[in-house]
């Protein structure tokens, strides 16, 4: 589905808001804890300026949904949302990402945070490089835009935009890497349409679909409605 002119307009702002150097930064995610020096690496997600910042704060404030299990973060970025379930409960986290610099941007991330014994770092193409595990818990920040790559940023370009095709093979790839009562989470900036948009494509291979946060955000680079979902096998 070809972009209409408010998602030209909104990715090429959120390109123009990616292209950046290395830095780092203070993020404050939720009851009292503050990522200190969390490093985003050029060209990386910023993910303080992002709907993966109400996913973090969000997966902070409902630990119990993975406190003392296993989990995989898919499409890592900066590794925030592994680092945040690390520090907030989780037993093992696993963070992956198809792109070199998130996989090192993430490594770096988890020595700051002195998390290497419980965080692991695996670059992967959704599912390909991750041995045969169950987890309890699979959080995926995916792509929201449908609609071939926009420039030569391709870090940053695939990050944002992807064809409707990869949301499908997530969904069918993560039946054998999702435990008999683990749960998928997901988030999704509206504004994107209906392509990528858990809620309408993951009913079309069995799971039950259930909207756990709705807020229309009015800071950062993606304002409006954001919702997350918790996501399960019928």
């Amino acid at each position: 589905m070809k972009l209409n002119p408010q998602q030209k307009t909104q990715v090429a702002l959120q390109l123009k808001a990616h292209g950046h150097s290395e830095y780092k930064t203070d993020i404050e995610i939720a009851g009292g804890l503050v990522l200190k020096n969390f490093l985003v690496s050029a060209n990386i997600l910023r993910p303080e300026i992002m709907s993966s910042l109400q996913l973090a704060q969000w997966l902070c404030l409902n630990n119990g949904l993975y406190k003392n299990k296993s989990v995989i973060d898919v499409g890592c970025g900066t590794g925030i949302l592994g680092v945040v379930m690390a520090l907030c409960g989780a037993k093992k986290v696993i963070c992956s990402d198809v792109d070199g610099v998130a996989v090192k941007n993430t490594n770096l991330n988890i020595n700051n945070y002195e998390l290497s014994k419980k965080i692991k770092v695996v670059e992967s193409d959704l599912f390909v490089n991750i041995k045969s595990q169950k987890f309890d818990v699979i959080v995926f920040n995916h792509q929201f835009f449908s609609d071939g790559p926009m420039s030569e940023q391709l870090s940053v370009d695939f990050s944002i935009i992807k064809r409707g095709s990869l949301i499908h093979r997530f969904f069918e790839d993560v039946k054998k890497f999702l435990n008999k009562d683990g749960v998928i989470i997901m988030n999704y900036f509206h504004l994107a349409g209906p392509v990528n948009n858990p809620a309408v494509q993951a009913p079309k291979h069995g799971y039950i679909v259930s909207e756990r946060f709705n807020l229309k955000v009015t800071a950062g680079i993606q304002k409006g409605p954001v919702s997350i979902y918790e996501i399960r096998l019928k």
